[in-house]
């Protein structure tokens, strides 16, 4: 997928046909909050994996490939699915994942799915389309440590440190240790931007 290519973006407008999809059936009602993760929570997925090194493709690739895994599960292995203790966090996880994998181990999303979302253009926000101030951001996140920029990943997004602890299966106060580190670093770096932008805005 390349940024251009908006249309094969999956857009969440319409729920699947087929048996078990009626919306009160336990795997229709999966389905529903597929389709609502989707359209919610697709283009911040792959600003997520642009925080963690990606390129805007890579990063849609592995978006992509998170999403369809996702879907597959919900067809396939249902239990497996209902499982997940958190899709919002599982979601970014298996999309940085898929991103990390050496190239020659990455896995294609298949080509054709049945009962699949509708293969529509677009409507959300373009990742691509970063303001300036996201950007700045960006670039810092990219500086941190692995591990920190990991858990800042989270945290731009939302993320408590208990659930960012709990995803990483690491202890609560490691969560904040490194959130503290990387709010320290980015305090640094974004200064530094600042004043060579030549404006006297301390960001924190």
């Amino acid at each position: 997928m390349t940024a251009d290519d908006s249309s094969l973006r999956p857009a969440a407008e319409r729920a699947p046909s087929g048996p078990g999809c009626a919306a009160d059936t336990p795997q229709g009602l999966m389905r529903a909050a597929f389709l609502a993760l989707l359209e919610s929570d697709y283009h911040l997925v792959a600003r997520f994996v642009m925080f963690n090194g990606a390129t805007q493709d890579e990063a849609l690739d592995a978006t992509q490939t998170a999403f369809t895994q996702a879907w597959l599960l919900i067809q396939q292995r249902p239990e497996q699915w209902e499982a997940v203790r958190d899709p919002r966090a599982w979601i970014r996880t298996i999309a940085l994942r898929s991103y990390r994998r050496p190239p020659g181990q990455r896995r294609e999303p298949p080509t054709v799915l049945r009962d699949h979302p509708a293969e529509t253009p677009w409507h959300g926000p373009d990742p691509g389309e970063l303001s300036t101030q996201t950007l700045h951001v960006m670039n810092a996140l990219r500086r941190l440590p692995e591990d920190v920029r990991l858990v800042m990943a989270f945290h731009v997004d939302g993320f408590r440190p208990v659930d960012i602890a709990k995803e990483l299966g690491i202890t609560d106060q490691q969560a904040r240790d490194l959130l503290k580190k990387g709010r320290k670093i980015l305090a640094r770096e974004l200064n530094i931007t600042a004043e060579k932008g030549g404006t006297s805005e301390r960001r924190a």
